[in-house]
């Protein structure tokens, strides 16, 4: 490995930092020690290449040029980045973008675009969300200019699409539908196969998941008319793609007939949303069917079970006892087969599934295999809520009132000990 920034190459950078002269010889000096970062970088020495390009900059603050100062501070980034010590790395990239944006710096303003790009992925690793946001938001401005559009398209739906989901995290709605209608916008504008190296059905898929994104975001604005356009596209373009049966397409397709059911009930059209949630669950239990990676199937145990029981209570509330029951104890199978692989994780779900088997055989008139199912997901879940009574409390309390309401329906007695 090449040897530290030398003591007498140290001194050199030091005398042209405290004794004004020629510019020749700081350039050749410069030039130097960029040369050693380098080669240290190269070959692994991350730190004192750091340690480098911090001398590179100190130079070139005092004799050299803005942008070749820019250009330092965007190895510096880089460097630092190897050391995890990401605030520091946007510290340097701003430092860049402000040399890069300052009035009469000529520059291709593809520069600029990289530039801003890596401020903002450093930011979002430095953990500065409203800096990063605000970092996004001047790479989709500048994303704009028909300078870089076409040749930025791609660049353009990632970072149009992080401002989206991030704003709406933050429950900043309206931001998230401006910026997600401009991306629905981008991705259809012009052939994909010109523009952007995604194919067609990344793009069509690309374009239902910003088309369902901006549902949701409508729905919390209370705008369910026009979340009900942009799930039915959504719902459209999905159902044929997952004619190819890729996972990928049957779980973005389950999300948006998912949400076409919870607009259409916010407009008061429950009565079509229960084709749209068997046909939800036939996905879901595909998937489930066709996954053969035992961890990939715990991760899509749960939702299953959580949809199974949905439907087997509101199949319980329209009087069809015996759907429900079938629906309740397939839900049960799954839950069982999850507690089996990681009691410790998966016994609230199981809790929950014997809660709604337990409320279905209620409303079937066996209130004894009612209340034994209920207890038995009481007595899951009691040493849990105890350690974590935020996380736990509600189910618990619903199973101590199923079992309650229970017991009076069918004259039973009341278990001792129950809550």
């Amino acid at each position: 490995m090449p040897t530290v920034v030398d003591t007498e190459l140290r001194a050199r950078v030091q005398r042209l930092l405290d004794v004004p002269l020629d510019w020749s010889e700081a350039a050749a000096v410069l030039a130097q020690v960029r040369a050693r970062g380098l080669a240290l970088a190269r070959a692994g020495g991350d730190a004192e290449a750091v340690a480098a390009s911090e001398l590179a900059a100190a130079l070139c603050r005092a004799h050299g040029s803005a942008l070749e100062l820019a250009q330092i501070l965007d190895e510096l980034g880089l460097r630092l980045t190897a050391l995890y010590r990401y605030a520091d790395a946007a510290a340097a990239a701003a430092e860049a973008v402000a040399l890069y944006r300052r009035e009469g710096l000529e520059l291709p303003r593809g520069i600029l675009v990289e530039a801003l790009d890596r401020l903002a992925s450093w930011r979002f690793l430095a953990d500065q969300e409203p800096e990063h946001l605000g970092e996004l938001a001047s790479l989709a401005q500048l994303l704009r200019e028909a300078e870089v559009a076409q040749r930025y398209r791609d660049k353009r739906i990632e970072v149009l699409g992080k401002l989206a989901e991030r704003t709406s995290r933050a429950r900043r709605f309206d931001e998230a539908v401006e910026y997600g209608r401009e991306l629905i916008a981008t991705l259809r504008s012009a052939p994909m196969s010109s523009m952007t190296s995604m194919t067609s059905s990344e793009q069509r898929a690309a374009l239902a998941k910003a088309l369902t994104n901006v549902s949701v975001d409508l729905s919390q604005l209370e705008r369910h008319a026009e979340a009900l356009a942009a799930s039915e596209e959504a719902v459209s373009s999905l159902r044929t793609l997952a004619e190819a049966a890729l996972p990928e397409h049957r779980l973005a397709l389950v999300r948006a007939l998912t949400n076409l059911a919870e607009d259409l009930d916010a407009l008061g059209r429950s009565e079509e949303t229960q084709a749209l949630r068997r046909e939800a669950l036939g996905h879901r239990r595909a998937l489930v069917e066709a996954t053969e990676d035992p961890d990939d199937r715990l991760e899509l145990l749960p939702e299953l079970v959580s949809a199974l029981g949905d439907l087997a209570l509101e199949a319980c509330e329209r009087g069809e006892h015996d759907d429900a029951r079938s629906l309740a104890l397939e839900a049960e199978d799954h839950a069982r087969a999850l507690s089996q692989e990681a009691s410790e994780v998966f016994a609230p779900e199981l809790a929950w599934a014997l809660d709604v088997r337990g409320v279905v055989e209620r409303a079937r008139g066996d209130h004894r295999a009612s209340l034994a199912l209920l207890c038995e997901g009481l007595a899951l879940l009691l040493p849990r809520a105890g350690v974590d009574p935020g996380e736990h409390a509600e189910l618990a309390a619903e199973l101590g009132a199923d079992i309650r309401e229970t017991c009076a329906a069918g004259a039973l007695a009341l278990p001792e000990g129950l809550p």
